[in-house]
C-alpha cells in the first residue's frame, strides 16, 4: 500500500511509560487507516526549475527491504532473558532481545514481499520496479534454518514449522516462567494482564506455510546478523561448541551467573560458547527438540546459498569470485543507467557497528573509477580516467553513521564518495528507523543522499520504493515512497490473499499492530522517522555529461 495515498497508525493516543521505565502501564492501541502523506520536496542539493514545460522522464525504480530478523524462538542461542535487565545500562547493547511480535515475523515478511511483487508502475518514474534490493539483517542469529526461511520467502517455497509438534521454547503457552514474554494462545502473561495486549491464536501447523515469493529479481546484502551470533558475537574458534549448543535440546531462560563487575557484553563477545554454557548450567532451562538446522553459518555459507540455479539475477549479486575470495561485496550493472555497488559492512571481530577494511575500500574506489571519465584525486585535483560515465548507487547494511568499527569510519567512506560526482545515493538499513540525510560535498556544490530504510521486524514494518527521474531541466529526482503491506489494519478483517492463507494474512496484521505498540519503542518512534525521512522528492544536479533535454 502506497503511503502517499493512505497511512496506518495507532487509534487514539498512546500512554507511554516514563523515560527509562519498563514497568509503567501502557495503553494498547489498535491500528486504523489515515490520510496519505504527500511527498516533501528537499532541495539541499538542487532547486526545482519553475515553469519547465518538459515532461520528466522516468529512468528506473527499485524496492528496498531491510532487517527482517527472522527469529527462531526455539534456538538455545538466543538471549531473550536479557530483556529483564533493560533498566541496567550495561545490558543495553544486547537489546532488544525479544519482541512481542517476533513469532509472527515470517508471515509479515511474506505479506510485504507479496505487496512489493504486486506493485505496478511507480507513481513518478512510471515504470514497475526492476528489482528489489535487500540491505541486510534478513536473518536473526546467523543460523541455517533462518537462511532456509529467507530464501523460501524471497524465491518462493515451503517454510518449515517453527517446532515439530506442540509449541516449544518461549512459545510454549503453559509455563509460568515465561510471564515476561508475550505468548500466543490462551496463556495469561504480563502483556495481557498489565498492558492490555490482545490474545493471538496459536499458529496452525507450527507456522508452516508456502511462500509465493517475490517474483522480481533481487539483490542480497550481508549484515551483522548474517555474520555474528545475535548480530554481536564473533563465531571464530567457538563455532563447533556453539553448533552443539544450538542443535541441542535445552534452552536457557536466565542470564549466566556473572562475577561482580563482570561486563555481560564483553563476556558474550569474548566467549560466546562459555556465555551460553554458563547460562545452561545456572538454570532454569526448558526442553526443546534438537535440530541440526539451527547450526550456525560457516565462512562463505551465506554467499554460497545464493549461488543456485534459477537465481535472478545470477547469485542475487554474488558470484564465484566472492566465494573463492571469502568476500561479500559486488557491483551490479543490470540497471541502466545505474551501477549498484553493494558493500559488506559486517565487522568480523564482533559488535553491532559496521566496518570497511583496506581491501574493500580500495575495491570500492576501483568500481567508482570505472563509472567516471572525470573525478577528483585525494588532493582535490580534477583528473581524467578511462571509465564510462554512469550513475552510481551504493548499498550496504550499515550507513555512514553506524560505520564506525575497524579501519575506516563512515566519514572516510563519504569523503571517498564525494570525489566521484556520479554517486547519487547510499541506501542502508541497520538502525530500524527511516532516515534521509543530505551528504553535501565540502565544496558546497552537489553531493549525494543517504537513505536509510527501517526494518520489517519493527514498526512501521515497511519497504521503500525508490524511483529515479530525469526532470529534463538540468536536475534529477530520487522519489522515496514508503510501502505498507496489504494485510488489513485489524487482524479480524483478514482474508486469504496473494496465495497466502487467511491465518498468514491475519498474523501479518497482528505483527504490525504489536510492533506499533511495542512498549520499549515508545509507540514506534523513532522508527517512523520524521516527515523528511519518509515520502520525499530528493533533488540532485544532473552531472555534466548528462544528455541535454530535447
Amino acid at each position: 500500500m502506497d503511503t502517499s495515498t493512505s497511512t496506518l497508525g495507532p487509534r487514539g493516543a498512546l500512554s507511554p511509560p516514563d523515560a527509562g521505565s519498563r514497568q509503567d502501564r501502557w495503553l494498547y492501541a489498535p491500528l486504523s487507516p489515515g490520510p496519505g502523506e504527500p511527498h516533501l520536496r528537499r532541495e539541499e542539493l538542487a532547486a526545482a526549475t519553475a515553469g519547465s514545460t518538459r515532461a520528466p522522464r522516468g529512468l528506473l525504480s527499485l524496492a528496498q527491504l531491510s532487517d527482517f530478523q527472522l527469529v527462531d524462538p526455539v534456538s538455545p542461542l538466543r538471549m531473550e532473558f536479557a530483556e529483564r535487565f533493560a533498566a541496567d545500562p550495561a545490558y543495553r547493547p544486547l537489546l532488544p532481545a525479544q519482541r512481542p511480535q517476533e513469532l509472527l515475523v515470517r508471515p509479515a515478511v511474506a505479506q510485504l514481499v507479496a505487496a512489493v511483487s504486486a506493485l505496478g508502475a511507480g507513481p513518478h518514474a512510471g515504470v514497475a520496479p526492476a528489482l528489489a534490493l535487500l540491505t541486510g539483517d534478513v536473518l536473526d542469529n546467523a543460523a541455517h534454518n533462518e537462511l532456509d526461511w529467507y530464501l523460501a520467502l524471497l524465491d518462493g517455497g515451503p517454510l518449515a514449522p517453527l517446532w515439530p509438534a506442540a509449541p516449544e521454547g518461549l512459545a510454549e503457552p503453559s509455563a509460568a516462567t515465561f510471564d515476561d514474554y508475550y505468548q500466543l494462545g490462551a496463556a495469561t502473561d504480563r502483556f495481557r494482564r498489565d498492558l492490555g495486549y490482545p490474545t493471538t491464536p496459536l499458529l496452525p501447523d507450527g507456522g508452516a506455510f508456502e511462500a509465493p515469493g517475490l517474483g522480481l529479481p533481487w539483490l542480497a546484502c550481508h549484515g551483522n546478523h548474517e555474520a555474528l551470533l545475535q548480530g554481536m558475537a564473533p563465531l571464530g574458534r567457538a563455532r563447533a561448541a556453539l553448533d552443539r549448543l544450538a542443535a541441542g535440546g535445552r534452552k536457557p531462560l536466565a542470564m549466566p551467573a556473572l562475577a561482580p563487575g563482570e561486563d555481560p557484553v564483553r563476556t558474550l563477545l569474548e566467549d560466546p560458547a562459555g556465555f551460553f554454557s554458563r547460562a545452561l548450567e545456572a538454570g532454569p532451562t526448558v526442553a526443546v527438540s534438537p535440530d541440526a538446522r539451527r547450526r550456525l553459518l560457516g565462512p562463505g555459507s551465506f554467499v554460497a546459498a545464493h549461488l543456485r540455479t534459477g537465481a535472478r539475477p545470477a547469485g542475487h549479486g554474488f558470484d564465484a569470485t566472492n566465494l573463492a575470495a571469502g568476500t561479500a561485496y559486488y557491483a551490479y550493472d543490470g540497471l541502466e543507467p545505474v551501477r549498484i555497488v553493494v558493500l559488506d559492512t559486517a565487522h568480523p571481530e564482533g559488535g553491532a557497528d559496521g566496518s570497511i577494511d583496506d581491501a574493500q575500500l580500495a575495491w570500492l574506489e576501483e568500481r567508482l573509477v570505472e563509472c567516471h571519465r572525470h573525478f577528483l584525486a585525494p588532493n582535490g585535483r580534477r583528473v581524467s580516467g578511462s571509465g564510462t560515465d554512469r550513475l552510481v548507487v551504493v548499498a550496504s547494511h550499515h550507513g555512514p553513521e553506524t560505520l564506525r568499527a575497524g579501519n575506516h569510519a563512515g566519514t572516510e567512506v563519504v569523503a571517498l564518495l564525494h570525489r566521484f560526482p556520479n554517486v547519487v545515493a547510499w541506501l542502508s538499513g541497520h538502525t530500524h528507523r527511516h532516515r534521509v540525510e543530505c551528504l553535501r560535498r565540502p565544496s558546497g556544490r552537489g553531493g549525494l543522499w543517504s537513505i536509510t530504510t527501517g526494518s520489517v521486524a519493527d514498526w512501521p514494518c515497511q519497504a521503500r520504493l525508490v524511483e529515479l527521474v530525469d526532470n529534463r531541466d538540468g536536475s534529477l529526482s530520487l522519489w522515496s515512497t514508503l510501502l505498507d503491506h496489504d494485510a488489513p489494519a485489524h487482524p479480524g478483517d483478514a482474508e486469504a490473499a496473494f496465495g497466502l492463507p487467511r491465518w498468514v494474512v491475519a498474523a501479518a496484521s497482528r505483527h504490525r499492530e504489536l510492533a506499533a505498540n511495542e512498549q520499549w519503542r515508545r509507540g514506534g518512534e523513532p522508527g517512523r522517522g520524521l516527515a523528511k525521512d519518509r515520502n520525499v522528492e530528493l533533488l540532485l544536479p544532473a552531472p555534466d555529461w548528462w544528455p541535454t533535454p530535447d
